[in-house]
Formats: structure tokens, sequence, C-alpha cells
């Protein structure tokens, strides 16, 4: 299942023995346990769903969204949504993942990496993805949103 693990090519090594192989390590004070590349783009998609009470909303027309920062909040997908909607506010509207109900601070970053990743290396999606690696759907993080149910 580590399929997507860097591979590294260590045929070519001049020396006969693993254990001469060195590598040069850095002689600054900075932080190398930290990743220090730039926020990166996240794909990801939107699906309506209908709750509980039967109500669904409007299915909208953009199969797949990309932001610029993986560290936009649900509130701000939940923002989108209510510009893209009509609705009144963001407190009408609920958005899953894997079918756990996402906070409004948490970020999409934090959604794909432990809500959405984990479930989704568990599902029967994962298995078949590494048998058709050609399938973008399987690893697309999706997003559901509909309207949230009101208790009376």
């Amino acid at each position: 299942m580590a399929w997507w693990w860097p591979c590294h090519d260590m045929s070519n090594l001049s020396s006969g023995s693993l254990n001469d192989w060195q590598m040069s390590v850095p002689n600054n004070h900075h932080d190398y346990s930290r990743r220090t590349r730039p926020h990166s783009d996240l794909w990801f998609t939107l699906h309506s769903y209908t709750n509980r009470n039967g109500e669904a909303l409007p299915q909208i027309p953009k199969a797949y969204i990309r932001v610029k920062d993986e560290n936009v909040t649900i509130f701000m997908v939940k923002k989108y949504l209510v510009t893209k909607l009509g609705v009144s506010n963001e407190a009408e509207v609920e958005i899953l993942c894997m079918g756990q109900r996402l906070l409004q601070t948490q970020t999409l970053k934090q959604v794909r990496d432990f809500v959405w990743m984990p479930s989704f290396v568990e599902s029967e999606s994962f298995h078949s993805y590494s048998l058709q690696s050609n399938c973008v759907n399987n690893h697309l993080m999706s997003l559901f949103y509909g309207r949230r149910c009101s208790f009376n």
C-alpha cells in the first residue's frame, strides 16, 4: 500500500555498501522538521445531499473547486455556498466529509489530512484506485453540503 511514497533507485551507488553512502547535512540552525514549502493549491468537489428532513440545496454547477491556500476554513466554503445558492446565511448550511460534520474553524488542509485521507485509505475506493491509477474521482476530496436540520 505504499505506492504513493517516494521511491529511490539506489542501484547506481558507486560504493559497494550502503554504509559508505554519505549525505551532507546543512550547517545552519533552521528547523527542518517542519515543511518549508509555501501553501499549495487544494482541489475538492462539492456535492449537495438531502438531510434527514428531506430538504436539499441545489447542486452547484462547478464540478471541481480549487483554492490557492489550503488554510481556507470551512466557514469560507460556507460563505461561497451562500453566495452561489442564495441562502440567507452560513448557519443554514452544514458541510460533511466522509459522514463527519465539519466545524467552521477547520481548514481544508486539516479536513484533508485528518478526516478525508484516513477514511479514504481505509475505504474500498483506495484499494480500487491502487488497481486503476487513472481514476481521478477516487482520490479527489469530496465535501457534501446540505441544509442544516432545525431542531424544534
